[in-house]
This record gives C-alpha cells, sequence and structure tokens, in this order.
C-alpha cells in the first residue's frame, strides 16, 4: 500500500513538472504576459529625445529608481485630467505604473500628483501672546 503511494505521487508529481514544460512549447512564438510594476516617488529626470522619464524612491536608506519609455499609448493624468509628457517636470511626485516588454521598461502609465500646498506657519505674535 505505502509503495502505491509513493508511485501515485511520483506519477502525478511527473506530470506536473511535464505539463508546464508542454505549455511552454505549446506558443514559442506568443509574446510572454508580463505583470505591471509600479512605483510612487519623485521624477528625478526626463529625456524628451528619448521620451523617458526616471522616477526615484528611497527604500530603507536606499534609492530605487525606475527608468520607462514613454509612447503614445501611455496615459498621463493629472486629478483626472489628460496631460502630456511635456507637463510633467523633474521633482514631481508621481505613480508611474509600467512593464518589461522586450527587456525595456514600457509606461502604461503616469498619474502626477498635484503639489501639496504650502502650510502656513503662525505668526509669532500670537504664540508669544499665549505663552505670557
Amino acid at each position: 500500500m505505502k509503495n502505491m503511494k509513493v508511485i501515485l505521487l511520483a506519477l502525478f508529481f511527473l506530470c506536473a513538472v511535464i505539463s508546464t514544460s508542454f505549455a511552454e512549447w505549446q506558443s514559442p512564438g506568443q509574446p510572454k504576459a508580463y505583470k505591471n510594476l509600479q512605483i510612487t516617488g519623485q521624477v528625478k529626470a526626463l529625456d524628451k529625445k528619448a521620451m523617458t522619464i526616471t522616477v526615484a524612491k528611497k527604500i530603507r536608506q536606499k534609492e530605487m529608481e525606475a527608468v520607462a519609455t514613454v509612447n503614445d499609448k501611455t496615459k498621463i493624468m493629472m486629478s483626472e485630467k489628460n496631460m502630456k509628457f511635456d507637463d510633467i517636470k523633474v521633482g514631481d511626485k508621481v505613480v508611474m505604473e509600467y512593464s518589461d516588454v522586450d527587456g525595456r521598461n514600457i509606461a502604461k502609465s503616469v498619474l502626477i500628483k498635484p503639489a501639496e500646498p504650502e502650510k502656513k506657519a503662525e505668526p509669532q505674535k500670537q504664540t508669544e501672546q499665549k505663552a505670557k
């Protein structure tokens, strides 16, 4: 009985390995599906000639960068308004979704976050009066 369980388990494992290999053989010319990647950070560089955007984010004292090419299919938005590549500026905070296609990162979407208004400091006179 134990031998039968071992044999069945080995056959099941062998079938699983063969079926995944067979699935790869089925579509050698088909482009592989790549998952979308995303980075939320600050625009570090723009190359208008090459149409690339570099987004940087600091994670645990290490700076991570993602460079992606923007094309005509890339959606660029800010506050639900369509924008253009020229509207992106170095220093903007963005959320960029991209995927690896043939070894190149292609931007699918770039969401520009609106600049946060600066908080006004309280006048010193009011704080001095409260202290007295």
